[in-house]
Formats: structure tokens, sequence, C-alpha cells
């Protein structure tokens, strides 16, 4: 399985994962600091708003111009983005408008990168499952690894080092994306109105897929999205440590879902989600957090 191409593709989206896994606390923190609770509140906003909105059409477009191109773009805007905030942050206090419009160019070019993750995977693997089961312990690992790591940095070094960190592990995604080589089918001739059409059919026709994704959408704005302006601030300079705490437990989890087999797998799924009610319960009723 690791070829040369397999190699360099988990390389890229290893280094991509953690840069996205130290976004939210690098931004809960030092945004917060400057800007308070609603600052961060916004600007995490924008950016996934802006993410899910290009997940629609980056599909699409990854099928015109190839999942490969389209990922390489999407790293050089992000390095540009977190270069430019870091930057930003050596005065001390950004202005937040250029903060907003990063998270927007930012979050843009996020979901430009994650249509052509799984179109990837089959050009550079010859057994895709086991180099997707591959990927998705690299991406737990990484869930474990970037909050911790923002968070020391935050603490340590500050914003400016962070982020450009973090603009570096983009960086370094696109240069492994740019080394891969891989032979990409001619698509066949359509229109993109006539795509999306096609693929907005399929997707009403799967009501499991469409009630999942309908429950996730809650599940961002109701809890996700109060909860890490709001636990960053009840916590303080450990949060990072809290969310690398949530990351192992991902990894743990995802060790046994390995060995069990459930009838029915997204419900027992589901039910097993069930326990993350502790984390935004424990801000809400204002329990002690800190070590």
């Amino acid at each position: 399985m690791w070829t040369r191409s397999f190699t360099l593709y988990f390389g890229a989206r290893t280094i991509s994962l953690l840069g996205d896994a130290m976004m939210p606390v690098a931004s809960a923190l030092a945004i917060g600091k400057v800007y308070g609770i609603a600052g961060v509140g916004y600007v995490l906003a924008i950016w996934t708003a802006s993410a899910v909105l290009v997940m629609l059409f980056g599909g699409v477009v990854a099928d015109r111009i190839g999942a490969r191109r389209l990922m390489i773009g999407a790293d050089v805007v992000r390095v540009v983005t977190q270069g430019v905030v870091a930057v930003a942050f050596l005065d001390g206090a950004p202005p937040y408008a250029l903060l907003l419009v990063m998270a927007f160019l930012s979050g843009t070019a996020a979901g430009m990168f994650e249509p052509g993750v799984n179109g990837m995977v089959s050009l550079v693997a010859r057994d895709p499952q086991r180099a997707n089961a591959t990927l998705k312990i690299a991406e737990a690992v990484t869930h474990l690894a970037g909050p911790a790591l923002a968070g020391v940095l935050i603490v340590v070094a500050g914003p400016v080092f962070v982020y450009t960190v973090d603009a570096a592990t983009f960086l370094v995604s696109g240069v492994c994306l740019l080394l891969v080589r891989v032979t990409v089918p001619r698509p066949q001739p359509s229109d993109v109105l006539s795509d999306l059409r096609r693929g907005w059919e399929e997707f009403k026709a799967r009501s499991w897929m469409w009630s999942v994704i309908l429950v996730w959408v809650f599940w961002g704005v109701l809890v996700v999205g109060p909860y890490v302006p709001l636990s960053s601030q009840v916590i303080g300079a450990d949060y990072g440590w809290v969310m690398a705490t949530l990351g192992l437990g991902t990894v743990l989890g995802g060790l046994v879902a390995i060995r069990l087999r459930p009838r029915r797998p997204l419900a027992a799924g589901a039910v097993a989600l069930s326990g993350y009610v502790a984390m935004p319960l424990t801000v809400a009723l204002g329990l002690p957090c800190r070590s």
C-alpha cells in the first residue's frame, strides 16, 4: 500500500488535518483574548458557513480540473490567509474585518479541498479500503495532537507563531500533493447545472443521508458553534489540552469501532455520540474545568 504516491498523499492529508485541528483552538484563544466570545463566534461561523456552501460545488469543480489541482489550490489559499493573520497579529490587535475576510477565504478553501479527498484515494492506492482506514487513524491522531499543539504554542510563543505554523502545515501539504503523480481520466462533457441537479436528486433519494446531515447542521449551529468560544473562555489556557483529550477519545473510539460490527452501524454511532453531552453540559453548569 505504501507506494510513493500514497505516502506523499498520506503526508499531505495528515499535515493538512493537523492544520485544520489547530485552527479552532488558535482562533478561540488568540481572537478571544482581543475580541471576546462574540468575536470568536462570528469568525468561526463565517469559516464554517463558507466551507459548507462551497462543498456543494467542490465536487463538480474537482471533476473538471482534477481533485489534485483543486486541493493544491486550496492549500495555497490557506497558506496566504493564515500567513496574513500571523502578520496582522504582530501589532497585537488585528483589524476584526480582516479576520472575518480571512476566515471566509480560509473556509472557502477548506470547502474546495474536502471533495477531492476521497476521489484521490482510489488514484493513489491499490487497496482503497485499507488506505481509507489508515487515513482515518491519522485523522484521529491529528484531532488529538492539533488542539494540544495550538494551545501550547499560543501560551509559549503567542498567536503570531501558531498562525505561522498553521500556514506551514498547508504549505507542506501543497508540496506533497504537487509531487504526487496520478493519471486522471478525462471527464465526460456536461454542464455544471446538470451535474448539480443530478447530485441533488441522488441526495434526496437517500433519506438516511439527508436526515443525518440535517442533524449535524443543527449540531454544529446549536452545540459546537456556541461551545467552542464559550468553553475557551471558561477553561482558559488549558482549552487546547481539553480538546486534545477529546481527540484521544476519538482515537479510542475508532479502535473500538474497528473491533465491533453492529448490525446498524449508523444507529450505533448515533447512540455512542450521546456521551458527548458531558462536554457542553460542563460549560453550561459552570462546573470546575481547571486543573
